[in-house]
This record gives C-alpha cells, sequence and structure tokens, in this order.
C-alpha cells in the first residue's frame, strides 16, 4: 500500500466513527438550507473530539458546488467568493435540547485549492490536517474528491513546517509547531500550550501521519534535514511564515466583520468564545448588538490590549 492510501485510510478512520443522531439531524437541516448545490459536509473541533454538545457550539463546514447556487442572495454568493469562507449561525431545538452550530461554507473548488500548498492562508488546511468527519456526501465521487483535500492538507501542513527546522523533527516537535505557527496566523483565542494539546490528544494518529510522510520523503527524526547550510532555508521559510501571519490575521479580521454581518448573535458568541480560551470578559451591550461591525472595531483593539488575540 502507499503512502498516499495510508494517509487517506487514516483520514477516513476519522469519518468512520460517525456522529450521533442529534448531530447528524442538525447537520442534515443545515445541507437543507443549501439543497442540490451541497456537495458535503465536515464535523470537526472540540465537539468532534469529545463528543460533548451540552452548552457547546457545533462546528460544521459545508462543501457546495457554486456559489451562485447555494444562495438566493447576490450579495452573499458575491462575499463568500471575495473573501472565503462565510460563517453563519444556526440553532434548532431536537427532543427539547437547544443545539447550537457554527457553520462554515465554502465551495468545493476553493476547499480544494485551500488544502494545497499554493494559497499564502492556511486557516483551512491548518483545519484540516486535524480530525474531521466526513457526512451527506453526494455521491461516491464527492467523497473521494473530499477524502483526497483531506490528504492534500495533512501533507501540507507537515511540508509547510519541515523547513523552519534544521533537523528532522520529532512527531510531537512537528505537529506542537504546525499548530503554533497556524495558530499565530490567526486571530485566535486560546493560549500557547494550547498546540501541544491538539497533538497529545490525538497522538497516536498524529505519529502515525508523521510515520507515514516522512517515510514517503525519505526522512529520519533527528538526522539533519537538508546538505545545504540550514541558515538559508530556515530564514527563507521564516519570511514566508511572517508573510502568511500577516495574511492570516488581516484576513481573519475581514472574516470576523463579515461575519458580524451573517452571523446572527455573533457578538455574543465572540465574548462566550473569548472567556472560554482566554479568561478575558466582554461585557456585551445593546448597541454592540445593534451595531456589530463597530463594536467589533471598537472592542477589537481593546481586547486585543487585554491579551484576548494573539
Amino acid at each position: 500500500m502507499n503512502s498516499s492510501n495510508k494517509l487517506r485510510d487514516i483520514a477516513a478512520k476519522d469519518s468512520a466513527q460517525g456522529v450521533a443522531p442529534d448531530i447528524m439531524c442538525v447537520a442534515t437541516k443545515i445541507a437543507g438550507k443549501y439543497g442540490a448545490s451541497t456537495v458535503g459536509m465536515f464535523f470537526y473541533g472540540s465537539c468532534m473530539r469529545t463528543g460533548k454538545v451540552s452548552d457547546k457550539i457545533l462546528d460544521f463546514y459545508v462543501i457546495v458546488d457554486e456559489y451562485n447556487r447555494a444562495y438566493k442572495s447576490r450579495a452573499l454568493a458575491y462575499a463568500n467568493w471575495l473573501c472565503p469562507p462565510n460563517v453563519f449561525y444556526y440553532e434548532t431545538d431536537i427532543d427539547g435540547q437547544t443545539l447550537r452550530s457554527k457553520y462554515t461554507v465554502i465551495s468545493l473548488d476553493d476547499f480544494i485549492k485551500r488544502c494545497g500548498s499554493k494559497p499564502l492562508n492556511s486557516s483551512v488546511w491548518a483545519r484540516f490536517c486535524q480530525p474531521s468527519i466526513l457526512m451527506l456526501e453526494r455521491d461516491d465521487k464527492a467523497g473521494k474528491q473530499l477524502m483526497a483535500a483531506i490528504e492534500q492538507a495533512i501533507e501540507t501542513a507537515v511540508t509547510a513546517v519541515l523547513p523552519l527546522f534544521s533537523y528532522v523533527p520529532s512527531s510531537m516537535e512537528l505537529w506542537s509547531e504546525i499548530f503554533r505557527r497556524t495558530y499565530d496566523a490567526e486571530l485566535r483565542s486560546e493560549r500557547r500550550q494550547k498546540a501541544l494539546e491538539i497533538y497529545i490528544i490525538d497522538q497516536e494518529r498524529y505519529d502515525a501521519l508523521t510515520e507515514i510522510i516522512y517515510k514517503k520523503l525519505g526522512l529520519d527524526p533527528g538526522k539533519p534535514l537538508s546538505k545545504q547550510p540550514p541558515r538559508l532555508p530556515i530564514w527563507k521559510a521564516r519570511c514566508h511564515w511572517w508573510l502568511r501571519r500577516i495574511n492570516g490575521k488581516t484576513v481573519s479580521f475581514l472574516r470576523l466583520m463579515k461575519a458580524s454581518r451573517t452571523f446572527d448573535g455573533g457578538i455574543d458568541y465572540l465574548a462566550w468564545k473569548i472567556k472560554r480560551h482566554s479568561g478575558v470578559e466582554l461585557k456585551v451591550k445593546p448597541w454592540m448588538r445593534k451595531h456589530p461591525i463597530l463594536a467589533g472595531l471598537v472592542h477589537f483593539w481593546r481586547m486585543k490590549s487585554r491579551d484576548a488575540f494573539r
């Protein structure tokens, strides 16, 4: 079995665990909003990892074929095309329990492209090198395309960070650096130790991925990464990540501003998430709900000064 098949087997194993009926019900309702344009969905994030949904936000990615088919609103379609993805909030009652969701909409073409190494922005491949569950795929062809993109996201993550080392890092060093760098390339409220925590939660999975990719690249942990003097390639890699960081934070800010118009209750969700991950409390006032973009601009810098964002 070649390395590509082995990577895909691990990604398929993530999806094979399935989801609880109530989560599938929420996903089906969200997918129904986009009708025949829905190519598939991914369930990911902390609820997927822990299985706990009470007082949590479920995270979904909705993959659509074309933005113009997915939306009745041309403005939403254009916004999704101009600065993908769009983010929305959805809640529903199932068996007397209110389930809250945050879901992201992106086209299949954009998803495949952003799982690769060419785009400067790392947000999509950074999420999908981590475990996710594929569901509601349109057909077998769509399922294969989406799983191939996940495989590419894993390879992109590893090859994006390897040049920062002068030696072949251990699996723990590699993935901790991947998550630290990609978190730094977004507006994140989580603390720095979160990078190591993500690796530890699924250590067996990440170690298996590292072994497969290192074997494919002919690398042995602890040995020199290149015969060239290490300073130049490391300097180039750091410059690239500096550019990626500037791009990522800028795009994250623009997405936040866009989400303030598409994400009902967005300012309340943002305040909840910041407090949950950083301990910094943002008091939401009535005017902030009426003017979410202005509120976001004002409080972004206030929260950043209190180290709520990195």
